[in-house]
């Protein structure tokens, strides 16, 4: 018999923070990055907080990506690996009640849990470990033992791919499938999925999510509110 699916992003939806962002900022505390890049990153980081325009935190993602991966080739594996200790140690307990809740929830209703995300595979593989999924795909950065070599992949422009792929592994079925994701990255994931959630939605996934009828789940402080469409409305329940 055919198993049913969820899949995760896991930046904002389980984790509570970006593990690639967490990653490249334990790589700047350590002193791994460039001035300039520090700098960069420094500057985009309060253009962010200051919330200076409605693509601050897109245009503080894009200088963060373009960093990590122009440092990765620079850096020893053994030392990038020693990072992501550090990061799993300090942010894999830190997740969100609704989304692990839910995971739970659905391992003992037979669902295979997977995680498609943007961060690097080995934090991805970490993260996931201890979290109860049975299956991830991470961004795959190439390396020969001792450096990393340059040639990366680029999980978060096509997920729905990975969630085939996994789909076709496993031999799952589609009906009931469900997707969680937060950003208008995930929204090709969440098309893809009967049942999709968007949790802590930025702004053009819920413009997105609120046209499509989709579930919507806020999750802040120690109070959860879901959102269900209901004859053209939203009713919070």
């Amino acid at each position: 018999m055919k198993r049913p699916f969820a899949v995760f992003d896991i930046d904002g939806t389980v984790a509570r923070t970006s593990l690639y962002l967490a990653t490249l900022h334990a790589m700047k505390r350590r002193g791994m990055l460039p001035d300039s890049d520090s700098k960069a990153i420094d500057e985009a980081l309060e253009a962010w907080l200051s919330r200076s325009s409605d693509q601050s935190f897109e245009d503080y993602s894009r200088v963060c990506i373009a960093v990590f991966d122009r440092a990765l080739p620079t850096i020893k594996f053994s030392a990038y690996q020693a990072v992501v200790d550090e990061v799993m140690q300090k942010f894999a307990h830190k997740i969100y009640r609704y989304t692990t809740g839910l995971i739970t929830d659905l391992k003992k209703k037979q669902y295979m849990i997977f995680a498609v995300s943007g961060s690097e595979q080995s934090v991805v593989e970490h993260f996931c470990k201890q979290h109860g999924f049975d299956d991830w795909v991470g961004n795959k950065y190439e390396h020969d033992g001792l450096y990393f070599t340059g040639k990366m992949g680029a999980t978060y422009k096509n997920k729905p791919s990975h969630v085939k792929k996994l789909v076709s592994k496993y031999g799952c079925t589609l009906q009931d499938s469900i997707a969680v994701g937060d950003t208008h990255g995930d929204i090709e994931m969440l098309e893809y999925v009967e049942k999709p959630i968007a949790f802590n939605p930025n702004k053009t996934l819920f413009d997105y999510a609120r046209g499509a009828g989709w579930q919507i789940v806020i999750e802040r402080k120690n109070v959860i509110y879901k959102l269900e469409p209901s004859n053209g409305q939203y009713v919070l329940i």
